[in-house]
């Protein structure tokens, strides 16, 4: 093999472990991993608005972990689990999550938004909701407040 051609491999084999090690779920112009684990304020909020029926839970993992998302009301009690769910398992790798694609529902990822609806799939009564974000042993809280049907 020429200098040339092994060096073409090298850098195809480089290209190919980025690939596969970033989320498919980072935001466009952002590359690596974030720096720090973070549940970001819920969007819109209030909600719902005459645009968005649902509001976006986007967070952030700094390194691979076991990871919950569920909206708890005040009293504690569990109204929707988001994460772990048939479409996200408990286990995420590093990256950026609840994004969209961009210019589709407003940048949201439809499976970490919540609709104002239970487990049960009954809308919930219109008041303040707590999102929790579980990572590892650790927990981040943002107050939703949802103005009903």
């Amino acid at each position: 093999m020429t200098p040339r051609r092994v060096l073409g491999a090298v850098a195809f084999a480089a290209v190919a472990c980025l690939t596969a090690a970033a989320p498919a779920h980072a935001p466009q112009g952002i590359a690596g991993t974030p720096p720090v684990t973070i549940l970001y304020q819920n969007f819109p909020n209030p909600f719902p608005t005459a645009t968005s029926p649902t509001t976006c839970l986007w967070f952030d993992l700094a390194s691979s972990a076991n990871v919950t998302l569920a909206v708890y009301d005040l009293r504690g009690r569990l109204v929707r689990t988001i994460v772990p769910s048939s479409q996200i398992p408990r286990t995420l790798v590093a990256g950026y999550y609840g994004r969209g694609s961009s210019g589709v529902g407003g940048g949201c990822d439809a499976r970490f938004a919540w609709d104002g609806r239970g487990s049960d799939g009954r809308t919930v009564p219109a008041g303040v909701y707590l999102a929790r974000l579980g990572v590892d042993g650790s927990w981040q809280m943002r107050k939703i407040v949802f103005r009903g049907p």
